[in-house]
């Protein structure tokens, strides 16, 4: 058995929402980091999502009562917004942690989080690159959800994308990678296609520069969000008068076999009569039933789950991400050598695992 299952048994929970929500200088922002270290961090030892779990369980942010996140992302200081940023992108990482974020709370505070987070991506004075590629990470995800979908469609969060894929000199592949996955999904959605279909040419034109990026990755959401688009009439008429009918049956004619497969179904969308277009019912799945979101294997994303470097904190004589959580955060009984003395052996082991084989964490992260 992985020794460090019981890892996050040991964590002082109220002690940290305090500090979470503290309005001290660079305290919350410091915790929020080491917080995210051990999601990053125990994907080595599968464990990652119990941790989210608990996070999510335990109300870290305090969503339940207050509006906590919301106000260190409108109110808090730079490092802070930053290390928040990067903290949404790693718990939404698990699919406890999107329906936390996303709906977790009380009625009155279901959407201020999501809200919040839209309002500084859109706020060019204080959405640095680093959060701007956390948020839309952390948006990525949660927008595998309808209820994030019906979110972000409903203020028109497709007229943003459309703003940030129309120049994407100066982003990063992550970026890139996290907006056109985000408009993939958001297409998935009638609403989502109604709204592009008010800037149709501006929508084809980015995704027909969008096709000859180098990321298989990339290509393979520029179709996803293709095949939806062209269920809607309008948009196969203007794609072939654009002569994407040509480019993508070249595309496929010298593209590896996954991506040949995707580009024929596309063209299939693209070529097909108004009443059976397919892509005309992917609504139905996403408007209809129960959420289907769930934890993956895939950790494609966790490298992309990047957080703040050191810079951001001049830390001195301060503690920061294991060394806080063992100096600070443990709770008594971890330490004591009583009837739990083999769980606090475990523990010990957890933290030793976690410096030995994930060191690599303070290099990227």
């Amino acid at each position: 058995m992985d020794s460090s299952k019981d890892l996050e048994v040991h964590l002082r929970d109220q002690t940290l929402r305090k500090d979470v929500a503290t309005r001290a200088k660079k305290r919350p922002g410091i915790v929020l980091r080491a917080l995210r270290k051990l999601i990053l961090m125990s994907r080595r030892s599968a464990n990652s999502y119990r941790i989210i779990r608990k996070f999510a369980t335990q109300d870290i942010l305090q969503r339940a009562q207050t509006s906590v996140a919301a106000r260190l992302l409108e109110d808090g200081d730079d490092a802070t917004r930053v290390e928040l940023a990067c903290f949404l992108n790693a718990l939404s990482l698990g699919a406890d942690g999107r329906e936390y974020i996303s709906v977790g709370g009380n009625q009155e505070t279901y959407d201020n989080l999501v809200i919040a987070m839209v309002r500084l991506l859109q706020n060019e004075g204080k959405c640095t690159p680093m959060i701007r590629e956390n948020i839309l990470g952390a948006f990525q995800k949660l927008s595998l959800r309808r209820r994030v979908q019906s979110i972000l469609n409903s203020i028109n969060f497709l007229d943003y994308l459309h703003g940030l894929l129309e120049n994407t000199e100066g982003l990063s592949e992550s970026t890139i990678e996290y907006a056109t996955a985000l408009l993939m999904n958001l297409c998935l959605r009638t609403e989502g296609r109604r709204q592009c279909l008010t800037i149709k040419s501006r929508t084809l034109a980015i995704l027909n520069e969008l096709m000859e990026h180098e990321s298989i990755q990339i290509k393979t959401y520029v179709n996803g969000a293709l095949y939806s688009l062209f269920s809607e009439p309008v948009f196969r008429e203007d794609a072939r008068e654009l002569g994407m009918e040509d480019m993508l049956d070249y595309m496929r004619n010298n593209s590896s076999d996954g991506l040949g497969k995707q580009l024929e179904y596309v063209l299939e969308e693209l070529n097909t009569l108004p009443h059976k277009a397919k892509g005309s019912h992917l609504d139905e799945i996403s408007e209809e039933g129960e959420e289907a979101d769930q934890d993956a294997d895939d950790e494609s994303d966790v490298a992309q789950a990047i957080g703040a470097d050191e810079f951001y904190y001049e830390q001195g004589e301060e503690l920061g991400g294991l060394e806080l959580l063992k100096a600070v955060y443990l709770t008594e009984n971890s330490n004591t050598k009583q009837s739990d003395e083999i769980q606090s052996s475990s523990m010990v082991s957890d933290l030793q695992f976690l410096e030995t084989s994930c060191c690599w964490d303070d290099k990227i992260l």
